[in-house]
This record gives C-alpha cells, sequence and structure tokens, in this order.
C-alpha cells in the first residue's frame, strides 16, 4: 500500500507542474488546475448467483454507491486524480475502489477513463468507463461547477466475473 501510495503522489505532483507549464483559457467553463467530483448512483452486479444483487460472498452491494474523486488537470483533454466508488448497502460501508484514474476527454462533452487501485482490502481492481459532460459553468471569478453522468465497470483483478457496472450522477467542482 506504500508503493501505491508513493505512486500516487508523485503522480499527482508531476501532474500538477506539467499543467502549471499551460498558459490557462478561462474562455472554456471545463477546469483548467483541479476539481473535485461528488456523485451519487447505483448498478448492477455481473454475478447473479444471488437473488438480491449482491455477490457471491454476499459483500458487496450495488445499490448506494458515492462517489468522491480530485483531479489535477494535466493538459487541455487528459486528467490525472484519485478516485473512490464506495456503497453503504447492506450496512457498513463497502469499497468498491479507490485508486488512480486517468481521463481523456474525445471532445469536450465526453471522454473515457480507466483506473487502478484496491477493492475490499487489499485486492488489486481496475475500472474503465464513459463519461460526459453536461451543464457546465465557469462564474467570473473562474470557479467552473458542472455535472457528469458516467458509467463504470468496476472489477477485482482476481475474477472479473464479479465486476460491476455502476452509473452515477456526478456534481464537480474546479478552478
Amino acid at each position: 500500500m506504500k508503493k501505491f501510495a508513493l505512486v500516487l503522489i508523485v503522480t499527482l505532483a508531476l501532474g500538477g507542474v506539467v499543467s502549471a507549464q499551460t498558459t490557462p483559457d478561462f474562455s472554456n467553463p471545463a477546469p483548467q488546475f483541479f476539481s473535485f467530483d461528488l456523485g451519487a448512483g447505483f448498478g448492477f452486479a455481473l454475478n447473479t448467483t444471488n437473488s438480491n444483487g449482491f455477490s457471491a460472498a454476499g459483500t458487496e452491494a450495488v445499490g448506494g454507491v458515492g462517489n468522491f474523486g480530485f483531479k489535477i488537470e494535466v493538459l487541455d483533454n487528459f486528467n490525472v486524480g484519485f478516485d473512490s466508488l464506495f456503497t453503504t448497502l447492506p450496512g457498513p460501508t463497502t469499497n468498491l475502489f479507490t485508486g488512480l484514474r486517468l481521463a481523456y476527454n474525445f471532445i469536450p462533452q465526453a471522454g473515457a477513463a480507466i483506473g487502478f487501485g484496491t477493492t475490499g482490502g487489499a485486492n488489486g481492481a481496475a475500472t474503465f468507463g464513459f463519461y460526459g459532460n453536461f451543464f457546465q459553468n465557469r462564474s467570473a471569478s473562474g470557479i467552473s461547477t458542472g455535472l457528469r453522468l458516467r458509467i463504470d465497470f468496476v472489477a477485482p483483478f482476481a475474477d472479473l466475473g464479479t465486476g460491476k457496472i455502476v452509473f452515477a450522477p456526478v456534481f464537480n467542482i474546479g478552478l
């Protein structure tokens, strides 16, 4: 876990150094330096051996999915950051994914992302997803807000068949 934290810190620092070398364009409503994502959604388990939508072990719910993320804009269409997907059903909070997320905008309104991290403790996991940016706005002070709709496939490396498909509307705020 210490190696993962070190890689995450170095990647975010390098992203900050690269983004500091670019000239900001505040005519674009998208964040130019960094942003925070906060969201909530739902999903579907691909492993349907349990009729209530939980995984075979019965420990990961798909409903009540929350999202928290922090990202640094490295280029105009590429960002790097920390992403966490978690759920509070049934009972205690369960980690669906926590790790490094790389995102690329094909056009200003849509893009794809891939992430590498952990799920449910020390188990390695990956995500792959698509997102659309809607209702982006930049205030006179330079603060950017928007709504992102994302769909992600989240799975542990050990068993991709127990993956989840997660849908989450996400509010983002940044500079």
